[in-house]
């Protein structure tokens, strides 16, 4: 089984570093030797680490480098990034590497090969080639030197899949690929691809209207079967096959509610297995062994990525290596063949986290690179998690983060997060709750229904929602916050949010204005009506019908859409508003908060007004980060009586 199987692509690193950084080309305007906003938005020292083969050498970006050592090696950066941004990095062979990366400018892909020697201290690297394809490395083919299985992304009718090639890099160099042939003749109908142990394309998966798809490969024939075809509705993710080609191993709510571990006999796909199911989670990934057998479980348990092994051995060994991080939580990012040696990051709410290469057997481990050093001497903010009980039934979790100042009362900030559907927030550092926190402000996050990870049933619940029971969740988690925590101040409450999380708090102010004291959105959606109107909804059948689910029908629930959309109740807003926007947002346009700020102003109603020239959907840059919480800072301080540092 190839890691690019895995259709969610889960990646600890990134899901632990989903709110730590924001790519930038300003990170320089931070020169004030005080901690500044910047010092907690922008990038993280490293990232992409990869160990190889052997676990002798790591490989990782630094800055706008790639370096490559170890640390009784000095590490040697062996090629720039110009305007340019790092997909992903594969070791290819003990000495070998391919490095994939987006060219920011002509909005390119390409993949990087590198052939390194390694002379006592001395790195000598060598660029050989470079591949412009759309597509992606299939399988690196350890065992066999300048070979890769790669991918090529087609589209044909409307359809899309892959073709994979067998590639010798040294002929690419000669600019001899014309004459290299498809591995996957007879099957144009899949996107992701399975190996068999002699790396032999075995097994395949497409998607036919929607519908996950698995091909079997007759053996020493050409033509493919389909041999299992799940529903449209429900997640199917495949992970690993056993070495034996008998077993396929399953991440699906085919059979139940939550994300589970199932598993496939391959010669029928009849009645599989529940090897695992978590009774409030979904499932993240499996563990497997070197040995290709499934050995464990990956979940989030209180916005913490926990993992479950299946014996007590594996077990006690993992806690082992946890045991040297107190306080912390370790993932491991990557492995060299055996997994004798792994790459780990320790993190926590608090600690932006490091990155350390660990040698299992003797839990000796050294220290690549802290993410964010310049904060080590910042007093972060701890975040505990809340279970709160729905009247529905649904146990709803929010995440609460108190400032480190020692205070008897805080003002308290409520943040829900985008989506709404799908979406979920964590317990890891969060550089938006980290930056408040740090200005004396406590932050309340919620996992609402229609947040991800709690299973199909509670993320349908959000369906047609919006304004109603995510905000009734909302409520409850803040009142359930309220009583259990009294250093929280109850008359002195804002609301802030993007995207969703936007439109969230400008509901929530009209429902509860003597709750909160103001709110603020960020690109936020005043109007639902208008959602449907954007040319990218209105021109796609797929996409309008999916709204239509998510918010509601125009065409028959036109009179609820307007009763709650913002920019049709602004007359309820009693309370100062906070509206920010980016001009070139290709999701919700700038029209949804300036067609509301019109309406306050005309009725003559407090708001404050911050278009973003040129900003689109998120944060760019810290320069965009700055420019935001320079005004929205004093905002908050204003309204809710405190000083910011």
């Amino acid at each position: 089984m190839n890691k690019y199987l895995n259709v969610t692509k889960i990646t600890f690193f990134l899901l632990i570093l989903s709110h730590f950084a924001i790519a930038s080309d300003e990170d320089k305007i931070n020169t004030e030797q005080e901690t500044t906003v910047v010092d907690f938005f922008k990038a993280s020292v490293i990232a992409d680490v990869v160990v190889n083969p052997s676990g002798k050498y790591i490989a990782y970006v630094k800055g706008n480098k790639i370096v490559v050592g170890n640390n009784k090696l000095k590490f040697h950066p062996f090629y720039t990034l110009k305007a340019m941004s790092v997909q992903e990095i594969t070791w290819i062979g003990e000495s070998n590497l391919i490095v994939e990366v987006f060219d920011r400018i002509t909005k390119s892909i390409s993949f990087e090969y590198f052939k390194m020697e390694f002379e006592g201290e001395n790195i000598i690297s060598t660029h050989m080639t470079s591949i412009y394809q759309r597509g992606y490395l299939l399988d690196p083919l350890i065992e066999e030197p300048n070979k890769i299985l790669f991918a090529i992304y087609k589209t044909k009718k409307e359809k899309s899949y892959t073709n994979v090639f067998k590639l010798d890099l040294q002929e690419i160099i000669a600019h001899q690929v014309q004459s290299v042939k498809k591995l996957n003749r007879s099957n144009s109908k899949s996107m992701y691809w399975m190996l068999d142990s002699q790396k032999n394309l075995t097994y395949s998966l497409g998607y036919i209207e929607e519908k996950p798809t698995i091909y079997k490969k007759a053996k020493k024939k050409r033509t493919w079967s389909q041999i299992f075809q799940g529903s449209k509705d429900n997640s199917f993710i495949p992970k690993a096959i056993s070495k034996d080609e008998s077993k396929l191993w399953v991440l699906s709510n085919e059979l139940t509610d939550k994300l589970a571990l199932l598993e496939y006999n391959l010669n029928n796909m009849l009645n599989p297995k529940i090897l695992f199911e978590h009774d409030k989670f979904d499932l993240k990934d499996i563990i497997i062994s070197p040995e290709q057998e499934v050995i464990g479980v990956i979940f989030l348990e209180k916005g913490l990525l926990k993992y479950k092994y299946f014996s007590k051995k594996q077990g006690d060994s993992h806690q082992l290596l946890q045991n040297k991080f107190p306080n912390q939580t370790i993932h491991t990012i990557g492995a060299n063949k055996d997994q004798s040696v792994q790459v780990i990051i320790a993190v926590s709410a608090n600690n932006p986290g490091s990155v350390y290469k660990c040698h299992v057997k003797n839990l000796d481990c050294e220290l690549i690179d802290s993410l964010k050093p310049w904060l080590s001497d910042v007093k972060l903010s701890e975040t505990t998690s809340l279970q709160v009980e729905s009247e529905e039934g649904f146990t709803i979790e929010g995440f609460l983060t108190l400032p480190s100042s020692n205070k008897k009362s805080y003002p308290l900030i409520v943040m829900p997060h985008g989506g709404p559907i799908g979406v979920s927030d964590y317990g890891y550092f969060d550089s938006h709750v980290q930056w408040l926190a740090y200005n004396n402000y406590a932050i309340l996050q919620v996992n609402y229904r229609g947040s991800s990870g709690y299973g199909k049933k509670f993320e349908a619940a959000g369906f047609k929602q919006w304004g109603r029971g995510i905000e009734n969740d909302i409520d409850n988690t803040l009142n359930y916050a309220l009583k259990s925590h009294p250093q929280l101040d109850p008359k002195n409450i804002c609301i802030f949010g993007s995207s969703y999380g936007g439109y969230s708090a400008l509901m929530s102010i009209i429902r509860n204005p003597k709750m909160y004291k103001c709110a603020a959105s960020f690109a936020g959606v005043s109007d639902l009506t208008l959602m449907f109107n954007k040319s990218s909804i209105k021109n796609n059948d797929e996409l309008t019908t999916l709204l239509k689910k998510i918010v509601g029908d125009p065409d028959s629930e036109q009179a609820e859409l307007m009763e709650y959309s913002p920019v049709y109740q602004f007359q309820k807003i009693k309370n100062p508003i906070f509206l920010a926007h980016g001009t070139k947002d290709n999701r919700v346009d700038v029209e949804h908060s300036w067609r509301l700020k019109k309406m306050l102003s005309m009725a003559n109603k407090d708001v404050k007004w911050l278009p973003m020239d040129g900003t689109k959907h998120g944060f760019q840059n810290t320069l965009e980060v700055k420019t935001f919480y320079d005004n929205l800072i004093p905002f908050f301080d204003k309204h809710l009586k405190t000083t910011s540092k």
